[in-house]
């Protein structure tokens, strides 16, 4: 076997041809390698999508029998859009592997539609498909990952198993408890958008409202003057208040007293609720919620709502 060995390496070392051969074959292998680890390399180090730049929603999620497929829109901020600007990838939460669907690209006329400006966001839409083969919807959850073509992925606060979309992680949630209380509808059919559990406060999305849902552990002023943040940030920045236009502050801010805003003629078991609408005359990019006192946060959380306009 050695001399076997020794044999093809004495032949290599002779024939000029087999040395390219054999050069080219090791360079192709290295090249496969390299791009290999710098794209695994761009993917570990995921930013947290801080909404100032990317908005996203997968709007549509659909299983047959061979696939699964994602569908929504993505865009930057201030620049037109453009089809393949972005690619979805699924990250295994438990091993940190990455599958990378096979990405199309479609107009979404409605994106447009609502974030009308400036800018042009027809060309956002995307829809992802990954062979049920490669994945396992069943017992693994994955989490979203957005990455502009060339620059580091984004970590969307999304997550997917059992064919449902998740805002937080599923093996982490503690539903709430509002079984036969008037919350058990908003809870079923409605969107969580936050849950600060760390906090006691959760916020969902219904039927065009918000509902900020505070448990035992949520701090109230004794005063009953507990503020809630509620600020938002639109590309519409024309239908702000006039107010806020002439001072130049570029965002609207309609935080509340939680007391003032609070459910007192509903079933609300264990939980103490506020309900605040959100704003239709503007569209809405980013919102921001928490807790502010003193010159600092003692919780915040940015998020989107759930848009819910019609495709055309």
């Amino acid at each position: 076997m050695e001399e076997g060995r020794k044999k093809g390496l004495t032949i290599l070392y002779m024939n000029k041809k087999m040395q390219i051969l054999f050069f080219l074959g090791s360079m192709f292998i290295v090249f496969i390698l390299y791009f290999s680890i710098k794209n695994q390399i761009n993917i570990s180090d995921i930013k947290k999508n801080d909404f100032f730049g990317v908005c996203c929603q997968v709007d549509l999620v659909k299983e047959d029998e061979e696939n699964i497929v994602l569908s929504g829109f993505a865009f930057q901020l201030k620049q037109d859009a453009k089809k393949g600007m972005f690619k979805l990838i699924l990250s295994d939460i438990e091993t940190g592997e990455m599958y990378y669907p096979k990405m199309d690209y479609n107009s979404r006329k409605d994106v447009n539609d609502y974030f009308l400006c400036e800018y042009d966001y027809t060309e956002s839409g995307f829809i992802a498909k990954i062979s049920l083969k490669k994945i396992n919807t069943v017992n693994k959850i994955y989490e979203l990952l957005l990455q502009p073509i060339g620059k580091k992925a984004y970590a969307l606060g999304i997550y997917y198993t059992n064919g449902e979309i998740y805002c937080t992680n599923p093996k982490e949630f503690v539903p709430l408890d509002v079984e036969g209380t008037d919350l058990e509808k908003i809870i079923k059919q409605g969107v969580l958008l936050v849950y600060r559990p760390d906090y006691g406060m959760y916020v969902y999305q219904y039927e065009g409202d918000l509902y900020w849902i505070a448990d035992e552990n949520y701090y109230f002023e004794e005063d009953n003057t507990t503020y809630i943040q509620y600020q938002l940030w639109t590309t519409q920045i024309e239908n702000l208040p006039q107010y806020r236009q002439e001072n130049n502050w570029f965002f609207d801010n309609i935080g509340f007293y939680f007391e003032e805003k609070e459910l007192q003629d509903m079933n609300t078991g264990n939980y103490r609720v506020a309900k605040k609408e959100l704003p239709t005359k503007y569209s809405i990019h980013r919102i921001e919620t928490g807790y502010y006192v003193d010159g600092k946060w003692i919780w915040q959380n940015h998020f989107l709502p759930y848009f819910e306009f019609t495709k055309q």
